[in-house]
């Protein structure tokens, strides 16, 4: 079984029925613990990637810094909560802003699905306005890569 992981966008995992599920928030959560916690807090996969990549990751910094910046240097700032950096579940999503910030991961592989068509659509429309505000602050950035 392969497992496919692209670290700036989405978490991608295979599960028991070799389907894929990505999820973006998830996958930001993700390498925040990575971060904060000195890399031991992340799903086994998505750990050994991140693990592997330890340099690469360190050239933005270590711990609450080097994850902001990272933020910066993506423009994924939109994605997190402005005061305590934590990514929005975007299933919370309510048409303009996110109702809450994701505290802890999924137990469960097949939790990371929105239960229900309501969450599943807060969820699509969230990722969706999401990478619109990125992208209009990718267009709007001067010299964004610059220390790249």
């Amino acid at each position: 079984m392969d497992f496919n992981i692209t670290i700036f966008f989405h978490l991608v995992w295979i599960d028991d029925t070799d389907r894929e599920r990505e999820r973006l928030d998830y996958t930001l959560f993700e390498l925040r613990e990575w971060y904060v916690n000195g890399g031991n807090n992340g799903t086994p996969i998505f750990q050994m990637v991140l693990d592997g990549n330890r340099t690469w990751f360190e050239k933005h910094g270590n711990g609450e810094d080097g994850y902001r910046t990272f933020l910066d240097v993506f423009a994924l700032n939109d994605i997190v909560s402005p005061n305590s950096f934590e990514p929005y579940d975007f299933e919370s999503f309510n048409g303009s802003n996110y109702d809450k910030t994701i505290q802890k991961k999924k137990k469960y592989v097949n939790e990371y699905i929105p239960q229900d068509r309501k969450n599943y659509i807060n969820y699509i429309n969230g990722t969706v306005a999401t990478l619109i505000k990125r992208n209009e602050r990718i267009k709007n950035a001067n010299n964004m890569f610059k220390d790249f």
